[in-house]
């Protein structure tokens, strides 16, 4: 698996994250500016979409098509990502998420759990 995969299925140790140590021996964590970066946003942001999908169906028992119900559960979604939910019902949803910077759209399952590349 590239560094980008092993990424997107949970592994930080190959992330794209930049670490740099201070004179005051504090670290700050960033990401790298580029396409990695837009991935590893991109997949940030479907993972809180899944989380503002569980919190909206634990209040209204199935899961929404609409982006706007939740966002109004607190989901915020950061930068130019383009979220659109696909499908929904009371046991499953797919989340597609669009950067402009990139070409490959993402996903979220909640039958598989982890971001990836491609559509619903």
């Amino acid at each position: 698996a590239t560094s980008l995969e092993s990424f997107l299925e949970g592994d930080l140790a190959r992330s794209t994250s930049v670490f740099a140590e201070m004179d005051s021996g504090l670290f700050i964590c960033g990401v790298a500016p580029g396409p990695d970066a837009q991935i590893s946003r991109t997949a940030a942001t479907l993972r809180n979409a899944a989380d503002a999908q569980e919190t909206f169906a634990d209040s209204r028992g199935k899961f929404t098509h609409k982006v706007e119900d939740l966002l109004r559960t607190g989901l915020s979604v950061r930068g130019e990502i383009e979220l659109e939910i696909v499908r929904a019902g009371y046991m499953s949803y797919c989340i597609e998420a669009r950067h402009p910077q990139l070409e490959a759209t993402y996903f979220l399952d909640s039958k598989r759990g982890a971001p990836a590349a491609g559509n619903c």
